[in-house]
């Protein structure tokens, strides 16, 4: 949307300044009186007018300025706060410090700032959690899914590292797999279940996959403004848990088992030991009776 820069204070509803604090105020006082989701193009033009009023600020452009040739420097700047001139990359000298220079810095802070304010309007306005609540119920459809493949898979013993990798080691699902909703009930999969030995390595191998997952997160998490971070340590304790049961269910299942094959063995000792015994008597009894014959 192109906003005439004669009109960008006159929508803030304040005289002409470079007052950062005061434009803040203004654009504050407008957005609680004109909803996003009632009133949307008065929204934008209000939201595309405090955009342009706090690059006419750090620019030290007023409306006031001249118009002409020599104002044309600032025009395009205004321009490109409003959307219709793209951002255009500072010229940086060869010999330049790769380290953040003072404007560099200033300018950071002030997209900070921004992204802080609008922030807050989103949570003021209820935007923010309409939008977590959406995410939430897209990710809880997408668990429920991803459990009801899992289930399929130990129900019909489908146990080859192969079908798993295909679940397992997709990208684009990989961050829903680190998660505390499919976490927990990927583990109530495994209750009573039993894995084998194979299967078990290769779900170890993945838990410790998103354990890395979950620390890289937790350190992006706190090097940054706006990172989030839920932690999923008992999450994943809890299915490695389960994992290691199933497999410990499959171990205890083999011994019982063999020891089950071997009692079948050690009842026919006896019945062998007799007839082997009778048929040496028979084998002496006849050769006795040659000789006696």
């Amino acid at each position: 949307m192109m906003i005439n820069r004669t009109d960008v204070f006159q929508i803030l509803e304040i005289e002409p300044t470079e007052d950062k604090k005061a434009i803040r105020k203004a654009y504050a006082r407008l957005v609680k009186q004109y909803h996003p989701e009632e009133q949307p193009e008065k929204w934008k033009e209000i939201h595309d007018a405090y955009e342009a009023a706090l690059h006419m600020a750090q620019h030290d452009i007023l409306p006031h300025d001249p118009v002409g040739p020599e104002a044309s420097t600032s025009d395009s700047a205004v321009d490109d706060a409003v959307g219709v001139v793209q951002d255009k990359p500072e010229d940086k000298p060869a010999d330049a410090s790769p380290e953040m220079t003072p404007n560099r810095q200033e300018q950071k802070e002030q997209e900070e700032m921004n992204a802080l304010f609008e922030r807050v309007n989103e949570i003021a306005s209820g935007q923010l959690e309409q939008r977590r609540r959406r995410k939430k119920e897209v990710q809880d459809e997408r668990t429920g899914q991803l459990i009801k493949i899992v289930t399929d898979l130990l129900e019909k013993e489908m146990f080859s590292q192969r079908t798993w990798s295909i679940l397992l080691e997709q990208e684009c699902i990989f961050p829903l797999l680190c998660s505390n909703e499919f976490l927990y009930a990927f583990g109530d999969c495994f209750q009573g279940k039993r894995i084998p030995a194979d299967l078990y390595r290769y779900l170890r191998t993945q838990i410790v996959r998103i354990q890395n997952y979950d620390e890289e997160r937790r350190i992006e998490a706190s090097t940054s403004l706006w990172g989030e971070w839920n932690g999923i340590e008992e999450a994943v304790g809890y299915a490695a848990g389960k994992i290691d049961a199933a497999h410990y269910a499959n171990i205890g299942k083999q011994v019982k088992e063999r020891a089950k094959r071997r009692r079948r063995e050690d009842l026919w000792v006896v019945p062998k030991a007799i007839i082997l015994l009778l048929a040496l008597m028979m084998f002496v009894f006849g050769i006795v009776l040659e000789f006696l014959i």
